[in-house]
């Protein structure tokens, strides 16, 4: 029943691969706190009372709900591309959610529970989810290396800037911050 490894690099880079998979999901942090709240509680039932935890781990409460769409509830539905300044409350909404909601799965819940209120809620919160899902799955991913390629057709307005033509959304240099906030 032991397994004869003749690599020991190659057992190393799995091992590595593993560790960094674990981390990328929080995942010894959420044990930590199970067993914490495990031995303060001492339920009569430990595997009903892990596994309810690790469910309600994938929900989200309403009071969870409430601090995500309370600070955005003045934002206006769409999200107005030429506005510098809703981009940067989009990338603040997304940091504050990757800093309170730890892993994929808590981000994903985010995700379902924005959905399920689609058209009432501002599409920059929205925006904001799945940033935060995005950047939260790439730290699961080995190093890659990434090429960009952009359509510029007859797009000389959009790259413009605001103050330079009125559709101007600046969209390189905000593609560029976006690639620069995701990695």
């Amino acid at each position: 029943f032991f397994s004869v490894v003749k690599d020991v690099s190659q057992t190393m880079s799995v091992f590595d691969s593993d560790v960094r998979y674990l981390q990328a999901y929080k995942i010894p942090e959420l044990f930590d706190d199970l067993m914490r709240q495990l031995l303060s509680e001492r339920p009569s039932q430990p595997v009903s009372f892990l596994g309810s935890k690790l469910n309600a781990a994938s929900t989200l409460s309403a009071e969870e709900f409430n601090a995500i769409v309370g600070p955005v509830a003045n934002e206006p539905l769409a999200l107005d591309l030429t506005d510098a300044a809703a981009w940067d409350r989009v990338y603040d909404t997304a940091d504050k959610l990757l800093q309170t909601f730890v892993t994929v799965d808590r981000l994903r819940a985010v995700e379902n529970a924005l959905l399920a209120k689609q058209r009432e809620l501002p599409t920059m919160v929205h925006l904001a989810a799945k940033l935060a899902t995005s950047k939260a799955l790439l730290a699961t991913c080995p190093p890659v290396f990434v090429t960009m390629l952009v359509a510029l057709y007859n797009e000389k307005n959009r790259m413009s800037t605001k103050q330079e033509h009125p559709n101007g959304e600046n969209f390189l240099v905000n593609k560029a911050r976006e690639m620069e906030w995701l990695f």
